[in-house]
């Protein structure tokens, strides 16, 4: 491989770690705590000089948009609610019929 080829290539990684921290909500520290190779200094330059915010926003839905057209999503619904929504819709129908 080239230098050019291994910057890309390590750019990549390190993009694909920043976008699972913001997934996870670990944050840059912990991410790079299990990421081999990676230290909160590097991710932080890497959002620093590389990540836009209108970049990171086409990316994440280009993401999204791949997970849609994957056949299996489909058994999981149209994607509009999380697991999390149905979770506290739950709690607050228990907690009304508690109420009464």
């Amino acid at each position: 491989m080239s230098f050019l080829s291994n910057l890309v290539a390590v750019v990549v990684e390190m993009w694909e770690t920043r976008a699972l921290a913001d997934a996870t909500n670990l944050g840059l520290a912990k991410m790079a705590e299990s990421y081999p190779g990676s230290s909160p200094a590097k991710l932080s330059w890497l959002v620093a000089w590389l990540i836009r915010d209108e970049t990171y926003s086409k990316a994440l839905a280009e993401i999204v948009n791949h997970q849609h057209r994957i056949p299996l999503a489909t058994h999981w619904g149209e994607g509009t609610r999380s697991s999390s929504d149905a979770s506290a819709t739950a709690r607050a129908a228990a907690a009304k019929r508690l109420a009464r």
